[in-house]
C-alpha cells in the first residue's frame, strides 16, 4: 500500500468519468451509515493508491473529510464508516476518486506507468468534471457501495513537491526550486502563486506565474504558496503545491546558513549542519535526491543530519532541507514564524539504471519437448514492461544471475551450457525526457533440463523358449539405464523378471512378438526412451 508524502491533493482534473452506484442489500441494518468505494481502470482491473474523499456542504463550500492519508488499497477498495468525522443519516454527500498521489509505495516511490481519469460519482449518465457538478447522494442506514471506473488518460509524470526560499517579507522575492527531479524532464512546468485571502478562500495572485514572486502589500499578514503545473503530449497534467507561510510575520533567523560538508560521491557521507536561531525553536533536516524525499532521513531537533549516497544516486542531486519553527514560552510552534533554507551537492558519476520489480518469468515460446524448460527452447521476455510508445528497451539474459555472453535481444534459445540454471532476463527501459533508465529483472524460469541424444537398443539372443534375449544400448554415456520387457505390446509380469538388461522367454511368449523400452536418466536431463524392433518366439 502506497506511504503518503506530506503533499496538498491538487484540484481534480476535467473530463471524469462517472458510473451508477450500487447499494447493498444483504446483511442487518447499522447504526450509522458506511461507504464502501471501488476505483477499476476500464479494464476493470482495481486501481492502488488513488485519493478518496467523502465531501459535505459546509459553509456553502464542498469539503472533505478532515484526516489523511485517503489512498485505495490493493483492491482499488476503501470503507468508511461514521464516527467522531463521520455521516449522518439523512445528510447529502459527494463521493470522488483522483489519480493524483505522487509519494511512495512498497517499492519505493509511486510512479504508475499511467494515470487514470479523475472520477466523481453521478446518479446519471452525465460526465462530472469536478466535485461541483457531481450528484448528491443522502446516507442512508447500512453500508453502500460506488464503483466507479477510471479510464486511462495518458502515461504518469513523477512530479516533485516544489520547495520555497526567501524571506517571506514584503519586496523580497521567493523562489520555487527543488525540481530538478520533475520527470519528464521534457514537461513544460508552468507557475501559479496564491494567497490565503481569508481562512477559506485561496486567491489566485494575478501575474504571478513565474517561478519567482516578489509579496507586495496586498500579501502582508496572509500565507502565499505556489502550484507547479507539468504538462506534456501524451502524459496525465501534474500539479503540486508548496507549503505556504506567512508574509511579513517574524520568522526564525538562522545564526549560519545551511551547509554541506563532505565527498559526494557513491560511499562517503554528507553531513549537513547550520547555525540555531535564538530563543526556543524546533527544526528539521531532510534528505533529497533529485527532489524526491529519502524516507527514513528525516532528523529532527538537531543542527545537524548525516546522509549515506550510495552507488544508486551517482549523477544525481543529493539536497538538504532545513525547515526551523520559534516556539512561545510553552513549547508550542509560533504560526509564521517557519524558515526554510536548502543546500545541495550533485553526486560524482553517472545515473544507472533505477530498479523496479518485475515477477513476471520468462515466457517459453518453442521447446523440443512439450511443456519442458529444456535445451533446445527459446525463451522470449515478459512484454508490457512500460506503457510509453517511445521508450526503447535493451535486454541482457542471465544464467545463474550472471550475464550470458552475447544474449541480448528479447528472446534467447537454452544451451547446454544452461543445463542444472535457472534462466531470468534484465530489460533497462529508456523513456525519452527520464534522465535514467528503468531496469526490469524477472522472475527466473525452472531449472534447465538437457536432451539427451536419441538411443538405439537392438535384441540379441536366440528368440526361443529358455534363451536369452539381451538388450544392448548405443547412443548414450554417463547414463542410468532402466529396462521393462513386453509381449505384444503389454508389459509381462512379474515385473522383478522383465526389468533387466537380459529376459528369458517362457512357454507364455510361444507365437508372441517380444520388445524392450530403454529408459536413459541423467541428472538435470529429460528422460529419454527408445524401444526395440519386436523377436517372435518360436513356437
Amino acid at each position: 500500500m502506497p506511504r503518503p508524502l506530506r503533499l496538498l491533493v491538487p484540484l481534480l482534473s476535467a473530463a471524469l468519468l462517472a458510473l451508477a452506484m450500487v447499494p447493498l442489500s444483504a446483511g442487518p441494518a447499522s447504526a450509522r451509515p458506511t461507504v464502501v468505494g471501488v476505483a477499476v481502470d476500464d479494464q476493470g482491473k482495481p486501481l492502488e493508491g488513488v485519493y478518496w474523499d467523502i465531501y459535505s456542504l459546509q459553509g456553502g463550500r464542498w469539503t472533505g473529510l478532515q484526516f489523511g492519508p485517503k489512498l485505495t488499497d490493493a483492491n482499488g477498495r476503501f470503507s468508511f464508516t461514521g464516527g467522531d468525522v463521520g455521516l449522518n443519516i439523512g445528510t447529502k454527500y459527494r463521493i470522488c476518486f483522483s489519480d493524483t498521489f505522487y509519494g511512495f509505495g512498497d517499492g519505493g516511490e509511486w510512479t504508475p506507468d499511467v494515470r487514470h481519469r479523475d472520477t466523481c460519482w453521478r446518479s446519471d449518465a452525465t460526465v462530472s468534471t469536478s466535485v461541483e457538478t457531481a450528484s448528491d447522494w443522502t446516507a442512508t442506514d447500512g453500508p453502500t457501495t460506488f464503483t466507479l471506473t477510471l479510464p486511462t488518460v495518458g502515461l504518469g509524470m513523477a512530479p516533485v513537491e516544489p520547495f520555497v526560499v526567501g524571506a517571506y517579507e514584503v519586496g523580497k522575492p521567493l523562489t520555487a526550486v527543488g525540481l530538478e527531479g520533475w520527470r519528464p524532464t521534457t514537461a513544460n512546468r508552468t507557475y501559479q502563486w496564491y494567497r490565503w485571502a481569508t481562512n477559506t478562500t485561496l486567491e489566485k495572485i494575478a501575474g504571478a506565474t513565474a517561478s519567482t514572486y516578489t509579496p507586495t502589500s496586498a500579501d502582508a499578514g496572509k500565507r502565499v504558496m505556489v502550484d507547479v503545473t507539468g504538462t506534456l503530449a501524451g502524459y496525465k497534467t501534474a500539479v503540486l503545491r508548496s507549503e505556504g507561510n506567512i508574509v511579513g510575520s517574524a520568522h526564525a533567523q538562522l545564526s549560519s546558513a545551511l551547509k554541506l560538508t563532505g565527498t559526494a560521491a557513491p560511499g562517503q557521507t554528507l553531513t549537513a549542519s547550520f547555525g540555531p536561531p535564538a530563543g526556543s525553536y524546533y527544526s528539521e533536516i531532510s534528505w533529497y535526491v533529485d527532489g524526491v524525499p529519502q524516507v527514513g532521513f528525516t532528523r529532527s531537533s538537531t543542527t545537524s543530519a548525516t546522509f549515506p549516497v550510495t552507488a544508486a544516486m551517482a549523477g544525481a542531486n543529493v539536497e538538504a532541507r532545513v525547515m526551523v519553527y520559534l516556539n512561545d514560552g510553552g513549547g508550542n510552534f509560533i504560526d509564521g514564524s517557519r524558515m526554510d533554507g536548502r543546500a545541495v551537492r550533485q553526486v560524482q558519476g553517472v545515473r544507472p539504471p533505477q530498479p523496479l520489480p518485475l515477477k513476471a518469468q520468462p515466457t517459453v515460446a518453442t521447446t523440443p519437448v512439450s511443456g519442458a524448460t529444456a535445451v533446445g527452447a527459446t525463451l522470449t521476455a515478459p512484454s508490457g514492461l512500460t506503457a510509453d510508445p517511445a521508450a526503447t528497451t535493451t535486454y541482457q539474459w542471465l544464467r545463474g544471475g550472471a550475464p550470458v555472453p552475447g544474449a541480448t535481444t528479447s528472446s534467447y534459445q537454452l544451451q547446454p551450457a544452461d543445463v542444472g540454471s535457472r534462466i531470468s532476463v534484465a530489460a533497462t527501459v529508456a523513456r525519452p525526457g527520464w534522465w535514467s533508465g528503468f531496469l526490469r529483472t524477472s522472475a527466473t524460469s525452472e531449472v534447465v533440463q538437457g536432451v539427451l541424444p536419441a538411443g538405439q537398443v537392438k535384441v540379441k539372443g536366440g528368440a526361443k523358449v529358455g534363451a536369452k534375449l539381451k538388450a544392448k544400448v548405443t547412443g548414450w554415456d554417463g547414463v542410468t539405464l532402466s529396462y521393462r520387457w513386453f509381449r505384444n505390446g503389454e508389459a509381462i509380469k512379474p515385473a522383478k523378471a522383465a526389468a533387466k538388461a537380459s529376459y528369458k522367454p517362457t512357454a507364455k511368449d510361444r507365437g508372441k512378438r517380444i520388445t524392450v523400452v530403454v529408459t536413459a536418466t541423467k541428472a538435470s536431463y529429460l528422460p529419454a526412451t527408445v524401444t526395440s524392433k519386436a523377436k517372435r518366439v518360436k513356437r
